[in-house]
């Protein structure tokens, strides 16, 4: 009897330590019925039940224990299968937590074990900005799709105010998912505003709308074609889906209305001066102001600072106003223009950014006197 207990004990603690290769935790946090800008998979509301579930976890499963981040969570409960892995929760304090699901390959928390943890945003509320008014192009919503590993976007666009009169479509898309070719746009028109859906990927992605197949963009915001420098033109035209890296998450946004995707846009200031609202997020320094470096008719000038946008939530955009008679080339043939760099760090003129993609590009002139590098730069008699 001794020998048996013996063996059986052996057995037994052979059993415990032995691996289970096809045993693997997948933890999913959701909750039904919300959309949002914020919403990734990973941002929650507090005070809304919640689904945690292990039910896409592999292996011979029969038991699991879930613990929520909040000081609380579930016993060691047995199951007969994936598919019974799972628990309701509610937050009741916004913040950040770590949901963590161990499942076992043996009853009451014995055998092997695999563990699955995700960290969790719990919010207040859910949603986007409001959108300034002059926006013709407004992101309603968007949420994450954790099994196709995109964004699904719903959209609306003031059709008429971006073609001019009463405009009923057809409307087509041109984007990044189908090489800037013209796709017929699927939508809803609803008292003016098209209601359509685009499906973009994690990194997000740019895209316009046109019209009855032409060339005609809905981003031209003034019928004088010679007039677009006021707020977008042919190359500021997208609906820029992207994703923005925030101090402690991910979280996607949308760059609509005057300002698109270009590098710099322009915004009157009164008269006689000039907004110049400039994108730095694609070239900031960590820990560095960025800064804007004019070239007057005698040479550079001293860099600017630019101060952030504040009404800008995500961190991206930093503008400066200047006096256009400052900085206006006069009497010669770039008379009107005002030619400009990025400055990474506003302090040194070491380093400096330029997107040649941008309507503002200029491929410069080392024949001028001073000669002209490449830069930035726009001509406009509006805001003078």
């Amino acid at each position: 009897m001794a020998a048996m207990a013996i063996c059986f004990w052996s057995c037994k603690k052979e059993y415990d330590l032995k691996p289970d290769a096809t045993l693997q935790a997948v933890l999913e946090i959701s909750q039904g019925g919300l959309k949002s800008t914020l919403a990734q998979g990973d941002t929650l509301k507090e005070d809304v039940v919640a689904t945690v579930s292990g039910e896409k976890s592999t292996g011979l499963i029969q038991s699991y224990v879930m613990t929520f981040g909040d000081g609380s969570g579930t016993d060691t409960i047995n199951v007969t299968g994936s598919n019974q892995v799972y628990s309701s929760h509610i937050w009741m304090e916004y913040g950040e937590y770590i949901v963590t699901l161990t499942i076992f390959s043996g009853l009451n928390g014995s055998g092997s074990q695999s563990t699955d943890s995700e960290t969790i945003w719990i919010v207040d509320t859910i949603g986007p900005p409001p959108p300034p008014s002059s926006d013709i192009l407004i992101l309603l919503d968007s949420t994450w799709d954790s099994n196709t590993q995109e964004w699904n976007c719903n959209f609306k666009l003031d059709v008429n105010r971006a073609f001019f009169g009463e405009c009923t479509g057809p409307f087509f898309y041109k984007g990044d998912q189908n090489n800037w070719g013209a796709t017929p746009l699927a939508g809803t028109l609803i008292d003016g505003w098209y209601h359509f859906n685009v499906t973009a990927g994690k990194y997000g992605h740019r895209f316009t709308v046109i019209y009855s197949n032409s060339v005609e963009l809905w981003a031209r915001t003034t019928p004088d074609t010679n007039q677009n420098e006021v707020t977008v033109s042919k190359w500021n035209v997208y609906g820029c889906f992207e994703v923005i890296g925030l101090p402690s998450r991910i979280t996607p946004a949308h760059t609509p209305g005057i300002r698109g995707d270009q590098q710099v846009s322009l915004e009157p200031a009164g008269v006689g001066f000039t907004r110049i609202n400039i994108k730095d997020l694609n070239f900031r320094w960590f820990g560095k102001t960025p800064g804007i470096w004019f070239l007057k008719q005698t040479g550079w000038v001293t860099p600017i600072a630019l101060a952030p946008d504040p009404a800008d939530p995500y961190g991206r955009w930093s503008y400066t106003v200047v006096q256009n008679s400052d900085f206006f080339w006069t009497g010669n043939p770039y008379d009107g223009v005002c030619f400009l760099q990025l400055l990474p760090d506003y302090t040194s003129t070491t380093f400096t950014h330029v997107w040649v993609g941008s309507y503002f590009y200029f491929a410069g002139n080392p024949t001028n006197n001073p000669p002209i590098p490449a830069c930035f730069s726009f001509q406009t008699t509006i805001f003078k």
